[in-house]
């Protein structure tokens, strides 16, 4: 079940269930977050309920957004990046400008995440990033993966 509503976690999750952290109460309330995470109109737009995919196949190309355009599914989209980055994209901006944002934003946190306070460059810590572990350790996830696939794809 993990394995379609979120691929990218299924590892993580097999390794709490081998080490006794997560019992099945806690794996039916994930599913359940899981498969509520993404629905309607971003489902269908990106044919999935993966968060992390819709925002690498966001990040990554401009592919769905005749159809977010469309759908008028930005508000949607602003909503869910919000929700899991704390990312505030404006949902009257353009995609453009959208992708930008959320471009700068996994790229400069992924750069800036492990860095101590005192040894980000001055020119960089007026950036906004996501303070909060939890966000970080999602967008530094979502790079990795998006490095992953570019080197899958070069092999």
């Amino acid at each position: 079940m993990f394995k379609k509503i979120a691929p990218h976690k299924v590892d993580e999750i097999r390794s709490g269930i081998d080490k006794g952290t997560l019992n099945l109460k806690e794996l039916d309330r994930l599913s359940t977050e899981l498969e509520e995470s993404i629905t309607g109109t971003i489902k269908i737009i990106f044919n999935t309920s993966d968060f992390q995919d819709v925002a690498l196949q966001f990040a990554a190309s401009r592919e769905h957004d005749k159809a977010i355009q469309e759908k008028s599914a930005l508000p949607e989209l602003s909503d869910l990046f919000k929700k899991h980055l704390d990312l505030n994209i404006n949902p009257s901006s353009e995609l453009k400008e959208a992708r930008k944002i959320l471009l700068r934003t996994l790229l400069l946190t992924d750069l800036l995440a492990d860095l101590s306070e005192e040894s980000i460059p001055k020119a960089l810590s007026s950036v906004p990033v996501p303070e909060e572990e939890s966000y970080k350790n999602r967008i530094k996830n979502i790079c990795e993966t998006w490095r992953k696939r570019l080197m899958w794809k070069k092999t």
